[in-house]
């Protein structure tokens, strides 16, 4: 007889680079932790590791954090964060004009969307016979190139740009 299996709410949301639909559940109180542990250390290596984590397990391995564009990763994690710890978040703008002044307001999470333009093409064409095709920066290669981690094997960063 195994360990009973805890039953939590499933949701469903849309991939933002595919229309894949994906099932996802809340955070667990053990990788809500996690997350305030990492974000208490102030290390970004610690935060990465931990939100990657849990976008992992609350996907159900769905989403593959190692590969998956940037835009979709925080998209997740809005939408898990909206089902785990309140679909509103207050936070402390400060007027661009004269710098100084500060107002609260209230963001609605799930009224955050990822807007594609229609035009949008990951293809540019450089001339009559050549097109380049881009595709969408990976969370793991915008790490490595916007913050100081220890890289253990050299290797590991040349297959990713590969």
């Amino acid at each position: 007889m195994g360990l009973p299996k805890l039953n939590t709410a499933v949701h469903i949301l849309e991939l933002p680079s595919t229309g894949e639909e994906i099932k996802f559940r809340p955070f667990l109180v053990k990788e809500q932790k996690l997350l305030m542990l990492a974000q208490e250390s102030e290390s970004d290596r610690e935060i990465f590791e931990a939100m990657t984590s849990i976008i992992k397990s609350c996907t159900f391995d769905k989403v593959d954090t190692t590969s998956a564009p940037l835009f979709d990763i925080e998209y997740v994690f809005l939408k898990l964060r909206s089902k785990s710890a309140g679909e509103t978040v207050n936070v402390t703008l400060t007027c661009p004009d004269d710098g100084e002044t500060k107002v609260e307001t209230k963001v609605y999470i799930d009224e955050i969307k990822v807007k594609i333009d229609d035009k949008h093409s990951p293809d540019i064409k450089l001339d009559d016979s050549l097109t380049l095709r881009m595709r969408y920066p990976a969370i793991d290669e915008f790490v490595k190139n916007n913050f100081d981690f220890k890289v253990e094997d050299e290797e590991t960063i040349e297959k990713s740009f590969e």
